[in-house]
């Protein structure tokens, strides 16, 4: 009951949170024709991403103490390097380029710097990248595949 429960969290949490994410690029699209309201619901949608990530870590370390897994398993270590990875690659590429936007969106921008922002190659990368790594940790987690015969 407790592992379904919190399975539940963790899968709805990481769910809503990979198609935040997803949609703020769509939005992001429609950003790049000049237009500031999708540019602002694009910054929601990544913040409500970011949000529901934290219960959703949460549930996933809670699963692996109910779930019975060994923190050595390699698929679990593999997730957790590729986790890091991709708070890395957000920090270093997407956070600082949010803030400029959030920043830029406060008061009035010119439609051509809406455009810039949503055009932005290093962000648009650092995004992708994240929404990559995103998919393969849920992939690694819902197969939990036997790498090379080795299991902890």
């Amino acid at each position: 009951m407790l592992y379904a429960l919190v399975l539940g969290v963790h899968v709805c949490a990481m769910m809503l949170a990979l198609l935040s994410f997803v949609a703020a690029e769509i939005l992001l699209a429609l950003a790049r024709r000049g237009r500031r309201e999708p540019a602002k619901m694009a910054l929601i949608a990544s913040g409500f991403g970011n949000t529901v990530v934290g219960p959703g870590v949460l549930a996933g370390v809670v699963l692996v103490f109910v779930g019975g897994w060994s923190i050595g398993n390699p698929w679990l270590l593999m997730s957790l390097g590729l986790i890091a990875a991709l708070m890395m690659v957000r920090r270093v590429f997407v956070d600082p380029w949010e803030a400029r936007v959030q920043s830029a969106l406060q008061g009035e921008v010119p439609i051509a710097e809406i455009t810039m922002f949503a055009q932005e190659r290093a962000a648009f990368l650092g995004r992708a990248t994240v929404i990559a790594l995103f998919a393969v940790v849920a992939a690694l987690m819902v197969a939990k595949p036997v790498f090379g015969g080795l299991s902890a």
